[in-house]
Formats: structure tokens, sequence, C-alpha cells
């Protein structure tokens, strides 16, 4: 009798005799045969074992009948063969392009088992070769290209005494991958932004830049190329800084990636540069200069000493947006001047260098 793995086998009886006939199966241990236990109704004209595995292949068993008088007689003995049967199936996956698929599967069956993955060509399965494991339970494909796309297969299992059993059949499909990633990038307030992907994939790859607004991610509304490779914002404000920002890709399939989340920053920004001055021996000279960007900016006027800017001191406001220098003399004639801004995420700014003339 050959039963699937995992299934149970029954074996009757037919006899005759002086009643009541009684009955008791065996299995053979060696060179002994000795009460079988593994089953129901093993004092009975039916047997049905416990659900089997590949230990109960190659199994004899019998049965002796005993007539009232004790009197006895015991049948030919049958070979129990326990077929192949998988226990965990392999699943279809989902895999980027160009990375590898693994597929894994359970079976129990007379040792040693024999593997052979398939793929569906056209109506024909075929062997599959490109890949690792074609001949283990687990299998590994070579690095997925477009064409492995939908690919069906199945993996057909033998046992040491040639029974089969064949998996069900599944799908293999690749999505789209990332191959150039966006960068994040700083731009200065009032200006624009632009961010760049490259993916490849099935035909006809679609695009979705999305930023993320705190609570969820939301599409670029106003801009250029949201649903292109390449997106350029609207002018930038100090409300963006900090910006996180991403694409979506979706291949003809509906599977998709995601980009790495990448971050706009907007750096501050000079609206009024200062200006040079001319004043007057002893007379103080005043620089402005109106900047916006992300709280809360610093400034840091500056003079150059020869080759090198340093901190400027001899005046009032050298921290701020406008600086008054003391009554000038002579020396500050020709003096140069610029002014360092800084925002509240450390970016910074450098005004153009004007001049201080002093007159008599």
């Amino acid at each position: 009798m050959t039963v699937i793995s995992g299934h149970a086998a029954t074996f009757s009886v037919a006899a005759t005799g002086a009643p009541a006939l009684t009955y008791q199966w065996q299995v053979l241990c060696g060179a002994t045969w000795r009460t079988f236990g593994a089953a129901a109704g093993t004092a009975a004209a039916v047997l049905t074992t416990v659900p089997t595995t590949s230990a109960f292949s190659g199994l004899q068993l019998r049965v002796v009948v005993t007539d009232a008088n004790g009197l006895s007689t015991a049948s030919n003995a049958a070979v129990l063969t326990v077929s192949p049967a998988i226990t965990t199936q392999p699943t279809p996956q989902t895999v980027s392009l160009g990375n590898a698929a693994t597929f894994t599967m359970a079976v129990d069956g007379v040792a040693p088992l024999s593997y052979d993955w398939q793929y569906r060509s056209g109506c024909v399965w075929k062997d599959f070769a490109a890949g690792t494991g074609l001949d283990t339970p687990s299998l590994t494909t070579v690095p997925t290209t477009a064409a492995f796309n939908a690919l069906e297969f199945r993996v057909v299992v033998t046992d040491a005494n040639g029974f089969t059993v064949i998996s069900n059949q599944f799908k293999l499909m690749v999505g789209p991958a990332i191959t150039i990633q966006p960068l994040s990038q700083t731009v200065t307030d009032g200006s624009i932004a632009t961010f760049t992907v490259a993916a490849s994939g099935a035909q006809g790859l679609a695009y979705l830049w999305q930023y993320w607004n705190g609570t969820a991610w939301q599409k670029f509304g106003p801009s250029t190329g949201y649903n292109t490779p390449a997106l350029t914002t609207p002018r930038i404000t100090a409300a963006s800084d900090g910006l996180p920002v991403r694409a979506m890709v979706w291949d003809q399939n509906g599977l998709s990636a995601i980009s790495n989340t990448v971050t706009l920053n907007v750096a501050p920004a000079i609206t009024v540069q200062p200006t040079r001055q001319t004043e007057p021996v002893g007379w103080s000279a005043n620089f402005t200069v109106t900047a916006i960007g992300v709280p809360n900016l610093t400034y840091q006027w500056q003079y150059l000493s020869g080759t090198t800017w340093k901190p400027f001191g001899a005046g009032t406001g050298a921290d701020t947006n406008t600086l008054t220098t003391f009554p000038t003399t002579l020396a500050f004639n020709g003096l140069q001047l610029r002014v360092v801004i800084t925002d509240g995420n450390g970016l910074t700014i450098t005004s153009k260098t004007v001049t201080l003339t002093v007159i008599l």
C-alpha cells in the first residue's frame, strides 16, 4: 500500500472461523513480529495508522487471527510505502530589479530526496538554471532582470523510491529599482531647488515626488517635474527648511520603489547688500545689511587684515545687521569690510566686500 506522507493508511482483512474471531496487527522489527501500536483498530479486522511520515515507509505489517478454539493464522505481510509530501510550500516573491530572489520549501519523504526547480516557458515546464541551490530545498536566483518579471516556478521532489510530488505554482515579480538616489539640497531663501532620481524597471515608469508635512507624505503641487525623474521646486522660503523629500517610482505592473529620504535645507539670503561709505575724519560710518533666513540670524562684521578676515571691534553693532564704526581716523581709509550671516541651522552666507573711505 502506498500513501502520501501525512496521511493515514488503512489495512483490512477478511477471515472465517469459529466465532468469535480476534485480531492482532503486528509490525516486523528486524526478524521479530511485534504488536503494532501506532494505529486504531489494532485488534480489529480494519487497521488505520496514525498520519504517516517518511519513517513509516517500508514497514511490513500482518494480522494474526485467532478463533474461539485458540487456533490462529497469520496473514501475508503487506508493505507500507509512503510517498513524499510537501509540508511547506514555496511562496511568491517580489524583489527589486537587480536583486536575487530566494524560494524555500520543505518536504517529508524517504531520503535521499532530489529537487528539480522549474519555470514555465509557454506551456512547457523547463529546468531552471539561473541560480544556486537548484537541487536543494532552497533556490536563489541570479540578480534579476526585467525578463524575470512574472516568471512562474514550481519544484518537483523525488524520493528514494522514485515517487514524486510537485509543489504549488508561484510567481516571481520584479519591481523597479532606484539606481541613482536623490541628494539633499541646500539653497538660499527665495531660490529654487532641483532633485533628481534614476530608476530602472518594466517599461513605462511613473514618478511622484513627495514631501513630509509632519503627519503624512504629500505630493508636490506647483512645481516643475513632480511626476518626472527631476523635480524643480517653487521658490523656497525659510518655512521649507529641513523639509524631508522622497521620490516614488511605479512600473507598469503596479510595483513600486521608494527612494531614500533627503532634506531640503534653506540657507540665509542677503536681500540688501552693504554699500561703500565715505566719511570725513572724525565721523562714524554706518554699514547695514538686510537678510532673510531661518531664525535666529546672527551677524559677524569683519575687516581684511592683510589676507586674513578678522572680527571688527572698533565700533558698535558688530554682531547686528548694522555696524557703526568709532569716529574715523586716516588709519580707517581704505578699510575693507564684510559681514558673515549665520542662520539657526548653522548655514552661512557672506556679503560682498565694501570699502570705507576717509577724507580730510
